[in-house]
Order: C-alpha cells, then sequence, then structure tokens
C-alpha cells in the first residue's frame, strides 16, 4: 500500500503472497488501518482479553518513526481500550516467546475474538445509533475487494447460524 497508495493493488500482492505460500486461490482480501482498528475497539467500549504470559516491549514504534517508553503487559485479564488493544495487537519486541511473530499472531485472534463478541454478546448491535457509529468507522478505514452484493449474500447466508470462528496459526513446531 505504502508504494502507491492503492489498496486494490496491495490487496492483490496480498493475495498473491498468501496463493504462493498455500497453493489456494485466495479472490478476496479485507485489511482496517490503524485508526479504524483502534475507532472501531473504542465504539464499543473497549475489549476484555486474557493475556497468558507477562512481556514488556522495549521498541513499540510512535507515530513519529521514533519508540513509546516501555509497554508492559501482566498476566491475568485486561480491558483494553483502543491504543491499548493495537500495541497488543502489533507488540513484536518483547523478549521470550512473546516476542515471535507466532505470538504475536496469537494475539490478534485474541482481539478479533473478543471484538466479535463485544459486539455479538452486548447490546451494540441491538442499537441502530452504534451500528451506525461502527459502520462509520468501517467505511472510512476498512478496504475490501469483496462488492457489497456479495457482502449482502454473505450475510443472508449466516445470519440465521450459530456464529463460530476457526482460526489457524503457524508455530515453531510446525
Amino acid at each position: 500500500f505504502s508504494r502507491g497508495e492503492d489498496w486494490d493493488n496491495a490487496g492483490k500482492w496480498a493475495r498473491t503472497v498468501v496463493e504462493n505460500m498455500s497453493g489456494l486461490t485466495v479472490p478476496y482480501f479485507a485489511v482496517m488501518d490503524f485508526s479504524g482498528f483502534e475507532k472501531a475497539i473504542n465504539q464499543v467500549g473497549g475489549i476484555n482479553v486474557t493475556i497468558q504470559n507477562s512481556f514488556t516491549d522495549y521498541s513499540y514504534p510512535d507515530s513519529k518513526l521514533g519508540y513509546l517508553p516501555p509497554i508492559t503487559f501482566k498476566e491475568g485479564n485486561e480491558h483494553l481500550d483502543g491504543t491499548r488493544a493495537l500495541q497488543f495487537a502489533r507488540s513484536r519486541h518483547a523478549a521470550g516467546i512473546e516476542g515471535s511473530d507466532f505470538a504475536r499472531s496469537l494475539r490478534q485472534q485474541k482481539i478479533i475474538e473478543a471484538f466479535k463478541q463485544k459486539v455479538l454478546g452486548g447490546n451494540i448491535i441491538s442499537s441502530a445509533n452504534n451500528i451506525n457509529q461502527l459502520l462509520s468507522v468501517f467505511a472510512d478505514h476498512f478496504h475490501t475487494n469483496i462488492r457489497p452484493n456479495a457482502l449482502y449474500r454473505i450475510y443472508n447466508l449466516i445470519k440465521d447460524k450459530e456464529m463460530r470462528t476457526t482460526s489457524l496459526s503457524l508455530d515453531p513446531e510446525t
């Protein structure tokens, strides 16, 4: 994206890499920028996650090409606002196992699952105002090549189904 600021081209390259690695055909892409990520988490009132391992990231980037002071996450339950959730999801410079891309991938899955649970389990989707505000965040910060009619078809296929998500993550053993 940074080379041409073209989401469709960036999505094409991301799909190509995944296709080459997996041997699967990947017709679609979807991405949310960091600002939208923070705004979406804040719009639902933050999320709750269980942190498996305490860790400190001493090299977390700031918005000015520098670094923030060390960021620490303690093992246990924590309520995260948008900024803290983004730090948890993006952190990659901790010592030990939490500094790996594998651990970061698992933390990102936790954030997605916590967000999904918050949206589906709370009063978020029962309020037209909340839905409109969340859709506004997505409209400004979410990019995909999935056309509206396809999104509507997906919605109709899953609207009456139990929402179940399967996530796979590579780890050092596999």
